[in-house]
């Protein structure tokens, strides 16, 4: 049997969220979300570090507070959705002259669906790039993760993926990573990135690096990996401009995992076809370094199929959308363009002679000067003279969960801590438990660490699947 619906929102993470949301304000009803995992949110869930929202909402959210946030306005505007759901396909089902409508085959638990649809929304996220893109020589044990497994492994499941850790290219997932790793009692040697410059935010470098003595090495690629059942070792070494080893600057390191932050892939494969009736938004179109945007993208691409489903009502030839398949290339060009300005800003900071500390309140990482000169914003000033006299850090980790469909609840203070209490307040958290049901924003220690401090979760853990989360 085959549904009809106006749109299919293919995606139920930040950007598919948003997109859903914005149809039906804009009085499209007749809409349903896919997502091909347990949950909606995407891998929000799994980030439990903050920094979202903070462009978009001016506050400061953990990915799965985020996600919850969504969440609820999927509830409030009843957005009809399916989990567990795979796309298989889309593929163009031409029947009018004019118009391109979709033919979307989908698994679900229940079993396989196709819905015919006027226009479909691609809001599929990206994937990571693995050892087989990364041409990493040396033997194939096992301990070699990407970011993204690894986050999962540590923030779901309670899994450490090693002890003594080597992070591959420095992307802003693989940075959070060296971070997590370290508060949780592992040994992050280094991060090496191939590049000249590294490719996560520079606040992220700040954070997850320097406040722990991780080094970074740029111009550097793993040269060599050994072990036969897991990670033994490996080696790093500087390359040239080239990308030819330098002679003499191999280095070994006895570690057991490698963790690889070498960069994402749009995803959509699953699109078969190219047309007019498809649209594109978030990472899958092209990957962006804030879910700020992504949010936004989703409101705009949202815009754009409401454009399209009243020109194809009146029999109208559809314009392509800049979301659509024809702007891929010129949003790839767009993303280029932006590295090649990351580039050019980092040189110029080298060259600059005057001390700053740059400010890591937000994504644009302002450079204040110890004159308290520079920033876009008031906020700088003031964390410059806090970063001088008293350095704090908000501290967002997770606690095991008792009798929980989760055995991890994410968790953050509630305001900032000094930053060499960070590893008194991971051997403190090491001790908690909580029992489910847990609701978000729950109190699970007050005055913890600093007086005025709470330690809270951030998203909700019930007791079993059919319990409604609050």
């Amino acid at each position: 049997m085959t549904l009809k619906k106006q749109v299919v929102v293919i995606g139920g993470g930040p950007a598919g969220m948003s997109a859903a949301i914005s149809l039906k304000k804009r009085g499209i009803e007749d809409i349903i979300l896919l997502e091909k995992e347990n949950r909606l949110g995407g891998v929000l869930s799994q980030c439990i570090h903050d920094g979202f929202g903070l462009i978009y909402y001016g506050r400061n959210y953990t990915g799965p507070e985020y996600a919850f946030l969504y969440e609820q306005k999927i509830s409030e505007y009843k957005v009809p959705f399916y989990t567990n759901a795979t796309v298989l396909s889309v593929r163009a089902l031409v029947e009018e002259k004019n118009s391109a409508a979709s033919l979307v085959t989908v698994q679900t638990a229940e079993g396989r669906l196709k819905y015919k649809a006027e226009a479909v929304i691609a809001a599929t996220g990206c994937r990571e790039r693995g050892r087989g893109l990364s041409r990493i020589p040396g033997t194939r044990p096992a301990g070699i993760y990407t970011a993204g497994t690894a986050q999962a492994f540590m923030n779901l499941q309670n899994f450490m993926p090693g002890k003594k850790v080597i992070i591959v290219g420095s992307g802003d997932i693989g940075l959070i990573m060296a971070r997590r790793i370290t508060l949780e009692g592992g040994k992050v040697f280094c991060v090496v990135e191939k590049e000249d410059v590294p490719g996560g935010l520079r606040r992220n470098i700040i954070q997850c690096l320097e406040d722990f003595e991780i080094p970074l090495f740029t111009n550097t690629i793993v040269a060599n990996v050994y072990g036969k059942e897991r990670v033994t070792g490996a080696d790093i070494a500087k390359i040239d401009s080239f990308g030819r080893l330098i002679d003499g600057s191999t280095r070994h390191y006895d570690c057991d995992a490698l963790i690889l932050s070498v960069g994402l892939i749009p995803e959509e494969d699953m699109i078969e076809d190219r047309h007019s009736g498809v649209f594109l938004c978030g990472n899958a179109l092209f990957v962006h370094d804030l879910v700020d945007d992504v949010t936004l993208e989703g409101e705009k691409v949202a815009g754009q199929v409401e454009t399209y489903l009243k020109r194809i009502a009146v029999d109208e030839t559809p314009e392509e959308s800049k979301y659509s398949f024809p702007g891929i290339e010129l949003t790839r060009k767009k993303r280029a363009e932006l590295m090649r300005k990351k580039k050019d800003t980092a040189r110029k900071k080298a060259e600059c002679n005057a001390k700053t500390i740059t400010c890591i309140l937000c994504p644009n990482s302002c450079e204040i000067t110890f004159d308290l000169l520079g920033g876009m914003c008031g906020k700088g000033a003031e964390y410059v003279k806090n970063e001088i006299l008293d350095p704090k850090r908000t501290l967002t980790t997770s606690v095991k969960v008792l009798g929980g469909v989760m055995p991890l609840v994410s968790v953050k203070t509630t305001g900032t801590i000094p930053k060499e209490k960070l590893r008194e307040a991971m051997k403190l958290i090491s001790s908690f438990n909580v029992e489910a049901p847990v609701k978000s924003g729950q109190i699970l220690q007050s005055d913890f660490i600093e007086e005025g401090i709470s330690l809270i979760a951030t998203k909700p853990v019930a007791k079993s699947a059919a319990e409604k989360l609050s």
